[in-house]
């Protein structure tokens, strides 16, 4: 088979989030042959396509910086190096033979010594109520996530989870909104401590731990009605002008189901080495999972060497240091 294919990539990063992007910049420079796969129109992945506003605070050398902004100059790193940057391509399958994955996309197949994968969680859908809604309710009273933070200004928001997306959101509406309540069905957040820090020392309300029951819409005055968990006849009416549902997503990996490596909860189960249980593909970022395992943006970054210097040395991957006459 390797005889036959005319360009085999040291590397095919699947995944065009900010990991698979500084993936295929560090690849760069280590000087592979590298290709960078995305389904989507553009890189960035959901900072880009769900929250470009969003202030990121876990990025080292900034205090905080918006993901619109940390998207670019992502962009401006990777232009340093001849990536092969393939858009609105799909990767439907994957195969081995003679050392060399093919990857069948939508738009062509294409060839690789290895492969890192760097979808996040994959395809997603947003986790919603536990409670058929009417869809023109959904369409004008519930969101997901926040795109962008002025849509909300003067409004009353309520904000359901507990998760970093829920806080996330809450204190990035701060300066908008004119009340914030948060809904959570535990006492205890799972969300950055610093951050819960921020909450407890701002004028967000706090209702816990409560569950949502139903909701009363109407173009000038909504309400939900909230009831506490495991006292069912404690109940709550809180009046607000939108609800966000801030539950997470549901992950769709299906496709590396068929790629003999293991998942753990649908991600990929990596060693030390970041690789996967099918020797020569690795994976970063939110895509995998190993004990004490933290997704932020920071460890995911931390990830890409450790798999890519790995890769290189395991699988003798052509780098300046081992090609005679290039460096001068």
């Amino acid at each position: 088979m390797k005889d036959k294919i005319k360009n085999i990539y040291d590397m095919i990063i699947i995944g065009g989030g900010p990991i698979g992007m500084f993936a295929a910049y560090y690849a760069g420079l280590r000087t592979l042959k590298v290709q960078l796969i995305e389904s989507l129109g553009k890189l960035g992945g959901q900072l880009e396509a769900l929250y470009p506003e969003k202030e990121m605070i876990n990025v080292p050398g900034f205090a905080k910086v918006k993901a619109v902004d940390f998207i670019k100059l992502l962009n401006q790193q990777l232009n340093n190096y001849p990536v092969d940057i393939k858009l609105n391509h799909t990767v439907e399958n994957v195969k081995k033979s003679d050392d060399v994955f093919q990857i069948k996309t939508n738009n062509g197949f294409f060839y690789g010594k290895t492969i890192m994968i760097a979808t996040g969680i994959g395809p997603f859908t947003p986790r919603k109520l536990p409670f058929d809604v009417d869809q023109e309710v959904e369409n004008k009273f519930i969101s997901y996530y926040v795109k962008n933070p002025k849509k909300y200004k003067d409004l009353n928001v309520t904000i359901a989870g507990g998760g970093d997306g829920a806080i996330d959101i809450a204190l990035e509406l701060l300066d908008y909104a004119k009340n914030i309540t948060i809904i959570h069905r535990r006492d205890n957040f799972r969300a950055l401590e610093s951050n819960m820090v921020k909450v407890y020392n701002s004028p967000i309300v706090l209702e816990t731990p409560y569950l949502i029951k139903s909701i009363d819409y109407n173009s000038k005055k909504s309400s939900i009605t909230i009831e506490k968990v495991h006292e069912s006849d404690k109940k709550k009416k809180i009046l607000t002008d939108h609800l966000i549902v801030s539950y997470g997503f549901k992950a769709n990996n299906r496709l590396q189901q068929n790629w003999n490596i293991e998942l753990q909860r649908n991600l990929v189960k990596v060693d030390q080495k970041m690789e996967s249980t099918c020797p020569g593909i690795f994976a970063i970022g939110d895509a995998n999972i190993y004990p004490y395992k933290q997704k932020i943006l920071a460890n995911g970054f931390g990830e890409v060497p450790i798999a890519i210097n790995n890769a290189i040395n395991e699988y003798s991957l052509t780098t300046n240091r081992n090609i005679h006459g290039i460096i001068q």
